[in-house]
């Protein structure tokens, strides 16, 4: 059970993650997002 809750907020981490990574590309360059990740 445990294990499973630490999936889901990975999960969820990298939702978040994704959809800032998103926001960046449109809104800048991709050198400077690969700079700031």
């Amino acid at each position: 059970m445990d294990g499973k809750v630490q999936i889901t907020e990975l999960e969820k981490a990298r939702d978040t993650t994704e959809r800032r990574r998103r926001k960046w590309q449109s809104a800048r360059p991709q050198s400077l997002e690969e700079k700031a990740l």
